[in-house]
């Protein structure tokens, strides 16, 4: 399956989406279609509405993905909230609401059920808001859990790198950390890698971003878009062919820095390795046309 993100949703117009929908297996997250609704809040004017909104409903052509922690949680690799299983029928539920809005204020006058059963105002704005601040601090909480166990000298700022046993070593870590049996460990290793390959590879971005000698993590350097691509990457089990499609030059650069890191790290096993040599994990916007010949 190809899992499109918001900036390849956006990026590309509707005909050619509808085209590759009824010839490729696609998907899309629950947090990206959130992150396109969350910008019809930002669009009170007429024409900057009509173009979130088409942006929004892009999703509708594509099957919508089960949220990603829910999908770990049911193969056994975390835990996660029983609200998320609800995440994909939520939007569902959003389609033909914001489908018959032509304003912003028609969409907040109307009513959306939730799957316990009551009625509420569609405040999209409220909604969209406060699950993109919880996603995003989960996204701040995990960096937060990786920052505490793999320090950067902060005299190395600019010109920091990751070694490839050093995420290989937050990888395992990891699995003490969940008291994980011998049978559980490749699951997990196989479903959590490219999460953390992705967070990692961010950090030293982030930490490259400090001033020389400045330790302490600024988490305003963290944006938001960052928290969507690394849930994507939760979508990326290894031994999957799921690939992301997306117009992020640093998301395609943290999957293959992850693949290039595993293949390099002497802590990954061989099982590990031999399954990621000849996949595609990501793909950008002219390289999945392309390949759908388009």
């Amino acid at each position: 399956m190809f899992i499109a993100d918001a900036s390849f949703i956006k990026g590309t117009k509707w005909k050619i989406l509808e085209n590759i929908a009824q010839r490729q297996d696609i998907g899309v997250s629950p947090i990206t279609a959130i992150e396109l609704a969350s910008h019809l809040c930002e669009s009170p004017k007429e024409q900057s509405y009509n173009r979130s909104k088409v942006n929004f409903l892009k999703c509708k052509l594509f099957k919508i993905l089960d949220d990603p922690f829910w999908i770990s949680a049911k193969r056994g690799i975390i835990t996660a909230h029983n609200s998320r299983q609800h995440e994909a029928s939520m939007v569902g539920r959003l389609f033909p609401i914001v489908e018959s809005s032509g304003t912003l204020g028609d969409l907040l006058s109307k009513y959306i059920e939730f799957p316990e059963g009551c009625k509420v105002k569609c405040n999209i704005m409220e909604y969209s808001s406060t699950v993109l601040a919880e996603e995003e601090n989960v996204f701040r909480k995990t960096v937060s859990q990786i920052w505490a166990k793999a320090p950067l000298d902060p005299l190395l700022n600019g010109g920091h790198t990751l070694h490839p046993d050093n995420f290989g070593r937050v990888v395992m870590n990891s699995i003490k950390d969940n008291h994980l049996s011998r049978k559980h460990s490749l699951a997990y290793i196989f479903g959590i890698s490219m999460y953390f390959g992705y967070i990692m590879d961010r950090m030293i971005v982030y930490a490259n971003k400090r001033p020389r000698g400045i330790g302490e993590f600024n988490y305003n350097m963290i944006d938001r878009n960052d928290c969507e691509d690394a849930f994507l990457c939760l979508n990326l089990n290894l031994n999957s062919t799921d690939t992301i499609v997306t117009n992020d030059k640093g998301t395609i650069n943290a999957i293959n820095n992850t693949v290039e890191r595993i293949l390099s790290s002497s802590l990954f096993s061989r099982a590990a390795k031999f399954v990621i040599r000849e996949k595609k994990y990501v793909m950008n916007h002219d390289e999945f046309l392309s390949h759908c010949n388009v």
